[in-house]
């Protein structure tokens, strides 16, 4: 019995060692192959098994593989795959993987999360930093101006440093915004410099732009911003500059010859009941009014008023990688001379990002951005009287300076209004200045191989105070008193996302996706005073005399949402996509304050099937369709509730007369939105999208006036 207990031991015994002789140790380090920096986070697993893990922060690797030969597979997004051939038993390999550049320009940031282009279901736009660079300016806008299809770009106003109006297919509202949400490294709002852009991408139908809910109504640009490329430190340095000019269309104005050949008119003669009606120009009594010297009096207003202007961009920026730290440092200086006389704008940001790699699990990112302005605008009306007068006044005196004219004048002014704007502008001071600063603190831990935790979180805070001053010496309706307007303006809030995103791949099946919850909180304050009665050479609030009036007020703003996105695809030439968010926001009555917001979208990648696998003219075709609703609920806080007015006065005290009528059952306005397109791909080298979308706005929100 002895014997046959030992026997059954020696047996079990030697099977266990046979089954722990199955698989053997193998060890290594991964680098990048163009500054051999470790690389962690990088997937190493056993081609054909299960079998798999992740590179340390260092870099290394450790796997237990079958005995024998065995092949395995190593992968990072953004760098090409690598097979290696190993046996048990095998250490210290050295894996160099180098970068796919390809698949590099490839991702797409859309959303709250990255895609391959290849898995688009929506009609997405991506620009490069490379091509935002034909233009020298201080506005995102003006530079995507003719460079995606369906976004229009207006140059509204021609102050320097004023931004440019985007319309992204079209206007669907009347009181809303018409402008895209911009969304700044994946946060809503956010500030940033032009010369710290990576890529912008502009999301335009419902299936992209739904994940965002009652703030996506008008289209979606996602801004994301530079960061560490290679291990060494990189700098990068760029000087540009050039110039404006203003531009007149087709206004063609009569010099002092044309005018006064033309002016001759008023003089022809038509007396009614007279024997001799010969329509004659009175030339006497013309020479008498409009002597002949009035033809060598000729002043280009427009050519005085508005002058070829400057323009300087600096920008310096520093990046690098170490084992466990990623950072970029950018730093930029804007300056712009207006066109118009007097004004100028000035802008100085600097911008500094890290990320620090604590573990193979968790990622800290920090982002900062400083940015401060001030320059000089300007009176619409000096505009208007610099193509308005004629060109037989000459603004200056024989010394240079810019004359005084009123209707007492003793000289003669030809004009019909007795104003010379180059007075005004050189008595008057319309400036500005103001500072931001945004925080982002981000978070990522990879829970295990499928599931990962974001955090990103933004505190944002910003300043504006605008003056608005007329000296006594200036012509017009302030002469010899004077005018001084003040406003500030104070925003600052939160923005918080939580996340648990997810990827699971199952031979030729792929799911993603993402589900959280996201807040922002916003407050805005602003002051200010006018007043008249000033002593020449004081511009303060204080010394005002007369017709003092202050004012100011402050709103707040709240928005909660749950937004969630499942992502499915089937041999990465089938693909689908819905998603879903649920706002809440205090710009709404209690009973109407949430909204939901759903989106589907498909696509098939049909360049991947066999019939179009070895076809060498067509490269990339994809047929897409989504459907979706956006909203806004952009219409001001308290808009549902009635108001009084407390500026009128009642026997000496504060009187309420009522402002607004109460609208309980005020909802969100929503925009249904389908879309079809198609993406078509030519010899490697022509890309043509089509697309086709019909848009239908329901319960517009429109402030409407009532009798009291």
């Amino acid at each position: 019995m002895i014997r046959k207990l030992l026997l059954i031991c020696t047996c079990a015994l030697l099977f266990c060692l046979q089954g722990f002789s199955q698989t053997l140790p193998v060890t290594g380090r991964v680098v990048s192959a163009l500054d051999k920096q470790p690389m962690p986070g990088v997937t190493v697993s056993v081609k054909g098994t299960t079998i798999g893990g992740m590179t340390t922060t260092d870099g290394t690797f450790s796997l237990n593989v079958p005995a024998g030969k065995a092949t395995l597979v190593v992968r990072f997004v953004g760098y090409l795959p690598k097979e290696i051939a190993v046996t048990g038993g095998q250490t210290n390999i050295q894996v160099q993987l180098t970068e796919d550049v390809q698949q590099l320009n490839d991702v797409v940031v859309v959303g709250y999360t990255s895609k391959k282009q290849n898995e688009l279901t929506s009609a997405v736009t991506v620009v490069s930093a490379n091509k935002l660079k034909d233009v020298t300016a201080n506005d995102i806008g003006t530079m995507l101006q003719g460079k995606v299809a369906g976004l229009q770009v207006v140059n509204s106003s021609g102050a320097p440093g004023s931004v440019a109006e985007i319309r992204l297919r079209g206007v669907s509202s009347v009181n809303a915004s018409q402008s895209p949400l911009f969304v700044v490294d994946g946060i809503i709002g956010g500030n940033y410099d032009p010369n710290d852009v990576e890529s912008i991408t502009v999301l335009k139908d419902a299936g992209a732009t739904a994940l965002y809910g009652s703030q996506a109504n008008a289209g979606v640009i996602i801004v994301t911003t530079k960061t560490a490329k290679q291990g060494e430190t990189r700098f990068e340095a760029k000087i540009s500059t050039g110039f404006r000019t203003a531009d007149f269309g087709k206004m063609n104005l009569m010099n002092s010859n044309q005018l006064y050949d033309y002016q001759k008119e008023f003089y022809r003669d038509y007396i009614v009941g007279a024997p001799d009606n010969s329509y004659k120009i009175d030339l006497a009594k013309f020479y008498q009014e409009r002597p002949l010297s009035l033809r060598n009096q000729d002043y280009n207003w427009s050519k005085e008023s508005f002058k070829s202007a400057p323009v300087y961009n600096f920008y310096l920026s520093a990046s690098g990688k170490t084992e466990k730290n990623d950072y970029y440092v950018g730093a930029s200086y804007y300056r712009e001379k207006g066109t118009f006389i007097n004004t100028d704008f000035q802008r100085v940001n600097l911008r500094g990002n890290s990320t620090y790699h604590f573990s193979k699990k968790l990622d800290v990112t920090n982002n900062i951005n400083l940015s401060g302005s001030q320059g000089k605008s300007y009176d619409s009306m000096d505009i208007y009287y610099s193509f308005l007068n004629l060109p037989w006044d000459n603004p200056y005196d024989a010394n240079g300076q810019p004359i005084y004219v009123d209707g007492n004048s003793t000289f003669k002014w030809w004009s019909r209004d007795k104003i010379n704007p180059i007075n005004t502008v050189q008595n008057s001071d319309h400036s500005y200045k103001g500072f931001d600063l945004n925080y982002d603190l981000g978070i990522n831990y990879r829970i295990t191989n499928w599931l990962t935790f974001a955090s990103t979180n933004r505190v944002a805070a910003s300043f504006n105070k605008g003056v608005n001053y007329v000296s006594p010496l200036a012509a017009g309706t302030y002469h010899g008193k004077g005018y001084i307007d003040e406003l500030n303006t104070l925003n600052y809030g939160v923005i918080s996302n939580q996340l648990f995103k997810f990827d699971f791949r199952m031979g030729d099946h792929s799911l993603s996706g993402f589900v959280g919850g996201a807040f922002e909180s916003s407050r805005n304050e602003y002051s200010g005073g006018s007043g008249q009665g000033l002593p020449e050479g004081l511009k303060v609030l204080s010394v005002a005399s007369n017709t003092q009036l202050v004012n100011g007020a402050n709103s707040k703003y709240i928005l909660q949402s749950l937004i969630s996105q499942v992502n499915y695809n089937y041999k990465e030439k089938y693909f689908l996509s819905g998603s879903y968010r649920y706002d809440g926001s205090s710009n709404f009555a209690p009973s109407k304050q949430y909204g939901g917001f759903p989106s589907v979208s498909a696509a098939w990648l049909a360049s991947s099937e066999e019939f179009l696998a070895d076809n060498s003219i067509i490269n990339n075709l994809k047929l897409r369709g989504s459907y979706g609703l956006t909203g806004t609920q952009d219409i001001g806080a308290s808009r549902y509730l009635g108001l009084f007015s407390l500026t009128s006065q009642y026997n000496s005290l504060v009187g309420a007369v009522p402002y607004q009528l109460a609208s309980p059952n005020l909802t969100w306005e929503s925009k249904r939105q389908i879309d079809a397109g198609i993406d078509i791909g030519l010899f490697k080298r022509v890309n043509l999208t089509v697309d086709i979308y019909r848009n239908d706005t329901k319960d517009l929100l429109l402030q409407e006036s009532k009798p009291l």
